[in-house]
């Protein structure tokens, strides 16, 4: 591969003849623009995800059941979704998280999600859900409950 080479005449730059001296070329303030847009999308896609357990060990009362995971909300779409991994369990039932939210008016709202498990350690937990209330976007953790299955009957 040939090394490159300075133009012959100085006044040749770009391929244009030049009577007034050079203007600064445009490749910095491309560059500048092209890490200003980078960090605008960026931004954008980290404020869409928001975790509301990140990588935590929430427990029901008496650790009855506990969950190894994250709850993240998607304002976008309104979704809500919980991913984990069942640490502590006793038996078959029902896994209910709920999630506390506020109106613009101070009124709180309480989304809940039930999720049915088997009882079994390292079992995978995936639920995902979109909450009655659209206008609400700040939903946090608030507690998690644990219902054991009927012996005689299925679970709910």
């Amino acid at each position: 591969m040939a090394a490159a080479r300075l133009p012959e005449n100085p006044d040749l730059v770009y391929g244009v003849w030049m009577t007034t001296p050079c203007p600064t070329p445009p490749v910095p303030w491309l560059l500048a623009g092209t890490l200003l847009w980078l960090l605008n999308v960026t931004a954008a896609d980290a404020a869409g995800l928001r975790f509301l357990l990140e990588q935590e060990v929430f427990c029901a009362p008496l650790e009855a059941l506990c969950v190894d995971g994250s709850i993240t909300y998607e304002p976008n779409s309104r979704l809500l979704a919980l991913g984990g991994r069942i640490t502590a369990t006793r038996q078959p039932g029902d896994l209910v998280v709920v999630l506390l939210g506020h109106q613009r008016d101070g009124t709180a709202r309480y989304a809940e999600m039930r999720i049915p498990v088997e009882g079994r350690y390292s079992e995978v937990v995936r639920h995902r859900m979109v909450p009655d209330w659209p206008e609400i976007d700040d939903w946090a953790f608030d507690h998690a409950e644990f219902h054991p299955a009927d012996e005689d009957g299925p679970q709910s």
